[in-house]
């Protein structure tokens, strides 16, 4: 018997030496490979509202590292989302909301839900929200996008989620500034500061400007001399000019963060309409600016993450945007311009709670 119990524990003692090593060898595998599929960083926030690795995520997720958004020259999100075969990008349809975006075949781009941290950055009103040079990366650590469908967490028109999570106070530690330079007198600045002063208490500072004169038609096309007929209104060169920019801060003090952000887009609109029929110059845009600022307190223990929010955000059409049409009566043969204005203003306050109670990793319970 006792030689018996012997052989046994001299067989369980082979069988651990041998079977370490594989545990270990697998455990090296699935690091590498997270490293190659996720960065450095294997967390996903946006699928569930709280930590989880990609793999564990009830959602089909695309995560867009800072090392990728150096590597392929990213600097405005519609340059990500041009590079994902999920959406369909159709460039300068119109002023308005400049180009379209379609996700998985859905059309219309208040059909994505945008955040910053966690935090919607598009308008409160649902409006269609222009992808331009007005949602900078620099200042992101990673972006998640979401591809499936998430109304429960982020409301009805959530068929896609894209969230980009900025670079903390304690990764930044000092300024980061980006000057670049083009024709037609473009340039894109960015500024971007952060500071943890102590364990509770830290700040980030994100600034970017956009602006360009556009391309000068003038000589171009003979169909667009005619619109040189109005020297009142058209300027000698054929401006298209772009100025956009952005404002982004963030404070927390211990457990309590409260962040600002503000979105200007003023483009033309001229190349969604027939350019025969369009005055080109500075005050034909279209213009709309969007303003958050949100108080976030996170609550958490080793099984209970409880987050509350109060915000306020403000849409609002640039007093000043207008366009012109050119309009030539058929009879008389007379030419005549259509001064086109509109403008709209919207505010929208919002309460959220949400809390995560991870009983085990077989089940967690989510609600808000």
């Amino acid at each position: 018997m006792l030689s018996t119990l012997r052989t046994c524990v001299l067989h369980l003692c082979w069988a651990a030496c041998l079977f370490a090593p594989a545990v270990h060898a697998q455990d090296d595998t699935q690091q590498r490979l997270d490293q190659f599929l996720w960065g450095p960083e294997v967390e996903l926030v946006t699928a569930t509202r709280q930590a989880d690795h990609p793999y564990d995520a009830p959602a089909t997720v695309i995560t867009i590292t800072d090392d990728m958004i150096r590597e392929r020259g990213y600097r405005d999100l519609i340059d990500v989302l041009a590079d994902i075969p999920a959406f369909d990008i159709s460039r300068h349809v119109y002023g308005e909301f400049s180009s379209l975006v379609m996700h998985r075949g859905i059309g219309g781009n208040n059909k994505l839900v945008i955040l910053m941290d966690n935090h919607e950055i598009t308008s409160p009103s649902g409006k269609q929200f222009p992808f331009g040079h007005n949602v900078p990366i620099s200042l992101a650590e990673r972006i998640e996008i979401l591809l499936s469908p998430a109304s429960a967490l982020y409301g009805p028109d959530a068929f896609g989620v894209i969230n980009i999570i900025t670079k903390k106070a304690d990764a930044l530690e000092g300024v980061t500034m980006t000057v670049i330079g083009g024709q037609d007198r473009t340039s894109d600045l960015s500024v971007h500061m952060g500071k943890a002063l102590t364990d509770d208490v830290a700040f980030t500072v994100y600034g970017r400007y956009y602006g360009t004169d556009g391309q000068d038609l003038s000589d171009d096309y003979e169909e667009l001399r005619g619109i040189r007929s109005y020297p009142s209104i058209v300027e000698n060169r054929m401006e298209a000019p772009v100025k956009d920019w952005n404002l982004s801060s963030d404070i927390r003090l211990k457990d309590i963060t409260f962040r600002f952000n503000h979105s200007s887009f003023r483009e033309p609109l001229l190349e969604g309409l027939d350019p025969a029929q369009y005055v080109y110059n500075d005050g034909a845009f279209w213009g709309q600016r969007i303003t958050s600022l949100e108080a976030e307190h996170r609550y958490a223990t080793s099984r209970l993450d409880l987050v509350s929010s109060a915000g306020l955000r403000t849409f609002e059409i640039n007093p000043e945007m207008s366009w012109y049409y050119l309009l030539q009566d058929e009879t008389t043969g007379e030419s005549s311009t259509l001064k086109v204005h509109q403008y709209g203003k919207t505010n929208g306050v919002t309460f959220d709670m949400h809390a995560n109670y991870r009983q085990s990793d077989r089940l967690r319970l989510s609600g808000g």
